[in-house]
Parts: structure tokens; C-alpha cells; sequence
């Protein structure tokens, strides 16, 4: 079990710019994949069952959430955010 709290951006206001993406190696970092991948309505396989999976945008909740994932095996994890390009803004 993996489990946080996260707060992106400490906003109220949903952004899709900047999210932050939770993910898992099995390879030591060679290659990465989300936790849980996104499913959305256009996607079949999804079974009535919409997530944004393990991306953390802004203002999503709007205060700070618990995350509990169940993982299966050991597997290496990092999460992260794609820094904005303006000089001396706070990512």
C-alpha cells in the first residue's frame, strides 16, 4: 500500500497546465508508467468507471487529499511536475 497527501498548486481554481504524475518503474528507472493510467468516456474499456488515474491537477480538490493506492509488487515510484518556463515563477 502507498499512501500521501497532495495538494497541487494550493488552488482553488482547476488548471490542466503543470499536473503533477504519479508513477512506477519495474526496471530501476529505465522506463516509467503511470500508477493508474487515466480513463475517460470515450474509452470503452473504462466500464463506467472515469478517473483522471495517478495526474494531480490544480485546484482538483481544492485542499488537501489522501491518495491510498494498493500496489502488488515492490516496484520503484517518483512523482513529478513539468516546471513552468517563466523566470521567477514558483513551480
Amino acid at each position: 500500500m502507498f499512501l500521501f497527501q497532495i495538494n497541487v498548486g494550493c488552488s482553488r481554481t482547476f488548471s490542466f497546465q503543470e499536473p503533477v504524475l504519479l508513477q512506477f518503474s519495474h526496471d530501476s528507472g529505465v522506463t516509467w508508467s503511470l500508477v493508474e493510467p487515466p480513463c475517460y468516456l470515450e474509452d470503452a474499456q473504462c466500464h463506467d468507471r472515469y478517473t483522471e488515474g495517478t495526474v494531480f491537477y490544480t485546484g482538483t480538490f481544492g485542499e488537501w487529499r489522501l491518495v491510498i493506492l494498493s500496489l502488488s509488487e515492490r516496484v520503484t515510484k517518483r512523482y513529478g511536475q513539468r516546471c513552468c518556463e517563466k523566470v521567477n515563477s514558483p513551480c
